[in-house]
């Protein structure tokens, strides 16, 4: 039978995990900075280097903040403001030098539904959910609630199996979704070489996601399999709740260049970034660019490390 989750209240506070600073470092596909790198901010790297971060005798990052245990070393705090402004364009925009016309959600809240196999898929869904919609959404102040009714939602999560969101998939005439776990089903090569990179986001996985429009659907539908739910979650929030996937250097759950699967102290800065911009109106790439960067200068890392 299906279920919808209930009371997120008494998940998200069951779910707050503590952030280890220190496990064994790993960096696979990171392009760690060194001391003497142009894309580190010098003020920045004095300011956090002794407390969160740690450089070897060459001058070479080798360990450091981390938003969850075995995840890459986050030196999002150290990057220069020019290029989180670079990159914050690419994730908010989806482009460079055209209209500012980002997506975000009204009032910076956004409500989410949860539609489930069966109780034991609701159970395995629960924590690291919880945990998830903590770090992406009140880590950035984007106020959520759930709700039952899958029809006032802005965002519904499906989750179960390969059959499960086919079949939702198609009952929501999401055609595309459903070609995808149809060929999954049949064996077929889902992994071929494509340009959507929100599709290339979540390659190696069963998850997809149907985003919001920025030109007319405000409604997001998150498709989930259990064994990928950590692979996965973090960065269908953040694309629910507006961003985009980018190739760049800065650390984020959202750059195709790296492996990063939990939201980083940019990600936060992002979602940040895009909803104070939502309530200003720039007419030009150019004077949405500039804000950007001054907005990027005011920005306390020293809340999101703690």
């Amino acid at each position: 039978m299906n279920r919808l989750a209930s009371d997120w209240c008494c998940i998200l506070l069951v779910a707050l995990t503590c952030i280890s600073n220190s496990p064994p470092a790993y960096s696979q596909g990171i392009q760690l900075p060194d001391l003497g790198s142009d894309k580190v901010s010098y003020k920045k790297l004095n300011e956090f280097k002794d407390e969160y971060y740690k450089f070897d005798e060459n001058g070479k990052l080798v360990d450091g903040f981390r938003n969850a245990r075995n995840e890459p070393i986050d030196f999002s705090p150290l990057v220069t403001d020019h290029i989180l402004a670079e990159d914050y364009l690419k994730a908010s925009l989806g482009c460079t030098d055209c209209a500012p016309r980002p997506f975000s959600w009204e009032g910076k809240r956004l409500s989410y539904g949860v539609l489930t196999e069966n109780n034991q898929h609701l159970l395995r869904f629960a924590f690291p959910a919880g945990s998830a919609l903590y770090d992406v959404f009140n880590k950035a102040n984007i106020s959520s609630r759930s709700t039952r009714d899958l029809s006032e939602a802005d965002l519904v999560i499906i989750f179960g199996s390969i059959d499960f969101l086919l079949s939702k998939a198609r009952r929501l005439g999401d055609h595309t979704t459903a070609e995808y776990y149809a060929s999954v089903n049949q064996g077929l090569d889902s992994e071929q070489a494509t340009d959507d990179k929100i599709a290339r986001l979540f390659k190696g996985t069963h998850c997809r996601i149907l985003a919001p429009s920025r030109s007319g659907r405000h409604k997001a539908y998150a498709y989930l399999t259990p064994e990928h739910i950590d692979e996965c979650f973090a960065k269908q929030l953040l694309v629910a709740a507006g961003l985009l996937p980018f190739e760049g250097y800065t650390p984020s759950a959202l750059n195709l260049a790296y492996s990063y699967k939990y939201a980083t102290v940019a990600d936060t800065l992002f979602l940040r970034l895009l909803y104070f911009m939502g309530n200003n109106e720039v007419d030009t790439f150019g004077a949405y660019e500039a804000e950007v960067t001054d907005l990027i200068g005011l920005y306390d890392y020293e809340q999101r490390l703690r």
